[in-house]
């Protein structure tokens, strides 16, 4: 989807990791992450998670989709988070990485104050999309 939005754009560059289709999450799944991704570098990478505590961390409830962001994240200058509100204080099977990991997280306007107050005691930047667009709420 972010892909179809961004498209457009004559100054982004937009790369898709091939492979199979998963409608559960639409996303794509190479055969070969490795190998998909051999000599590429990304500017940006965003991923969305399936749940994001304080104490547990970011977590996932797919495997495929770790193995992809663990190995995204070595080829990437900014990885991004995109967080909905209803992720926070959720935990899911498995554990991708501690609150601190990312520098950057789009969220949105119902994130729980916890959480915001989170980011900004650990110098996370963050974004939050509203239904007029979005704000950037921390400083570069």
């Amino acid at each position: 989807m972010a892909a179809g939005i961004l498209a457009p754009n004559p100054g982004i560059q937009t790369i898709v990791i091939g492979g199979e289709i998963h409608a559960s999450g639409v996303y794509t799944l190479p055969e070969n992450i490795e190998k998909e991704l051999d000599n590429i570098y990304l500017d940006k990478a965003f991923f969305s998670i399936d749940g994001a505590g304080i104490k547990s961390g970011y977590t996932l409830s797919d495997p495929y989709i770790l193995d992809i962001i663990k190995t995204v994240c070595t080829k990437c200058e900014e990885f991004i988070l995109a967080i909905d509100y209803t992720k926070y204080g959720k935990r899911a099977f498995m554990k991708l990485a501690d609150m601190g990991f990312t520098h950057h997280v789009i969220m949105n306007e119902n994130t729980p104050s916890k959480y915001r107050q989170y980011y900004a005691n650990h110098d996370i930047k963050t974004y939050t999309l509203s239904m007029t667009g979005v704000q950037k709420d921390s400083e570069t």
